[in-house]
């Protein structure tokens, strides 16, 4: 009886309806660039009475982002471990949101500032996700109607630590290395795992798909193309730690 208990909450707080809005939202007082200044290298409570505000940037319809979300304001950004599935629904791309930071964790992971609970001793996560709906309500409030943010139109001497978790646009770029199920078989590669891609004077970016994504099984186009994602740093598939792009959706791969 309580297992079932368990189970019918934990569907209630994936497919709850959406968060109320609320307008106005409340005012910025601090930039999520600001953030990174505050962050010391290890996860820390926030005891100040700090609010960001800026616009959701990721989509997890096709899977590929998993119960959180990223946020930008044009100066930095964060991403706020929801705990929520079918996001799409509740923090849709594009949404304007306030960050009520008192009382939450503020860690950094693949480069990333990152707004959660603080982790379990001994967990090997930056920070964890809200546990219940209503705690993400109480620090997050969603404001009213949809404006996505354009990526930052990059080039690879623009990309920096600063620059991490916001939604960033790479041009002129070719598939180097295949991702995986990609063999000498003469089979395309397809997205699922790590693809290297790189531009004509050597620069290089990996792309990261998670095997869940629904593209994940679909080739990877071979001519040139322009890629927009979430930028990241961390390390890639055992490599050394580089720069890499998460993308949203497959269109986030525009073919030329």
């Amino acid at each position: 009886m309580l297992a079932a208990a368990f189970v019918l909450c934990a569907g209630c707080y994936d497919t709850a309806p959406p968060p109320d809005v609320e307008s106005p939202l409340p005012r910025a007082n601090c930039g999520m660039a600001t953030l990174r200044e505050l962050y010391d290298g290890r996860t820390r409570p926030i005891e100040d009475d700090l609010i960001v505000v800026g616009r959701i940037t990721s989509a997890d319809a096709d899977g590929n982002f998993y119960k959180s979300f990223t946020v930008e304001d044009g100066q930095g950004a964060v991403e706020v471990m929801a705990g929520l599935t079918r996001l799409d629904a509740s923090y849709p791309e594009g949404a304007a949101v306030a960050i009520r930071l008192r009382g939450c964790a503020l860690g950094c992971s693949r480069g990333v500032m990152q707004i959660g609970r603080m982790p379990a001793p001994g967990s090997s996560y930056a920070t964890d996700y809200f546990p219940v709906r209503a705690i993400l309500e109480e620090h997050v409030a969603r404001g009213d109607g949809i404006d996505r943010v354009e990526p930052f139109s990059a080039e690879f001497s623009d990309l920096s630590g600063e620059l991490c978790g916001r939604l960033v646009r790479l041009d002129a770029l070719r598939l180097s290395q295949p991702a995986g199920d990609a063999g000498d078989d003469g089979l395309p590669a397809v997205w699922s795992g790590y693809a290297l891609f790189k531009d004509l004077a050597g620069d290089s970016i990996i792309v990261y798909t998670r095997p869940y994504a629904a593209y994940a099984d679909n080739a990877v186009p071979r001519g040139e193309v322009s890629l927009v994602g979430i930028l990241q740093y961390g390390t890639a598939g055992g490599s050394a730690e580089c720069y890499q792009l998460k993308m949203r959706y497959e269109e986030d791969c525009i073919v030329h």
